[in-house]
């Protein structure tokens, strides 16, 4: 019984591990989707000194 106990343990510790890491990486998702984001502002995208077209 031990070695079941143990096996059972480990995959209850690999579905949190798995929720965990599924959460960082909708995290990351939503990173890179706000910053490769074309409705960003120009302050955003040039870091507080606006440009205009054409300077």
């Amino acid at each position: 019984m031990e070695v079941e106990e143990r096996i059972r343990i480990l995959e209850e510790d690999l579905c949190t591990l798995q929720d965990d890491l599924r959460s960082i990486m909708l995290d990351i998702r939503a990173y890179l989707m706000e910053a490769s984001s074309p409705l960003r502002s120009t302050a955003e995208t040039t870091e507080g000194t606006q440009k205009e077209v054409g300077q």
